[in-house]
């Protein structure tokens, strides 16, 4: 199931500090931090949370786009910006391109003992790789990206080059469809998501 295409500004305060200081705990550990590789770490942590427990860290749409999964609205957000993030994170550009540093020291407040766990064994497993490592991670043929890209007839395009982006949204409950709990656990997140959006709304 998706939430659709969601313009940057539906993203809640609580999305967003939480984001903020996942990104700002990611900073403190991996220097220089860019921000493909910052796109990629958070796709990844939702990716492993979804896959434990069903129920993703985050709650952001990622589309899948050339270079893998991302989040056009934290995307948007690092490349403009930041904004929504600003008090979070600082973005100096260099010419590696776009350096992410925390802007603040790390708050756990919005996170649990699983998510500090899974935050740091991604650290350790994949901190030290490249951007480009994390891009072929992202695309491996049993990944989610590339089962999505190839139903929607997106791999060719991309590798030819023709496109850099889609509006497709990846349905992270795949990753579980074959775990009657955990998918059962995700869908059932995504429906409290749409209901406190829409009291919100």
């Amino acid at each position: 199931m998706s939430r659709g295409n969601s313009p940057v500004n539906e993203l809640t305060s609580d999305q967003l500090d939480k984001v903020g200081n996942a990104i700002i705990y990611l900073a403190e550990r991996i220097t220089p931090l860019y921000k493909t590789k910052v796109l990629k770490l958070l796709y990844l942590l939702d990716e492993a949370s979804v896959k434990e427990i069903g129920i993703p860290m985050f709650d952001l749409d990622y589309r899948a786009w050339r270079m893998g999964p991302v989040s056009k609205e934290i995307y948007v957000d690092i490349d403009d910006g930041p904004h929504l993030l600003k008090g979070y994170i600082h973005v100096v550009r260099d010419e590696n391109g776009d350096r992410v540093e925390p802007a603040k020291a790390f708050d756990d407040g919005e996170f649990s003992d699983r998510n500090m766990r899974i935050m740091e064994s991604l650290v350790q497993r994949l901190g030290n790789r490249s951007a480009r490592d994390l891009v072929d991670i992202t695309h491996d043929t049993d990944s989610l990206w590339y089962t999505v890209s190839s139903a929607n007839e997106l791999l060719e395009p991309f590798e030819k080059g023709q496109r850099n982006t889609s509006d497709v949204v990846l349905d992270l409950g795949l990753l579980v469809a074959d775990d009657p709990f955990k998918r059962g656990m995700y869908e059932e997140h995504q429906e409290f998501l749409l209901v406190h959006r829409a009291l919100r709304g």
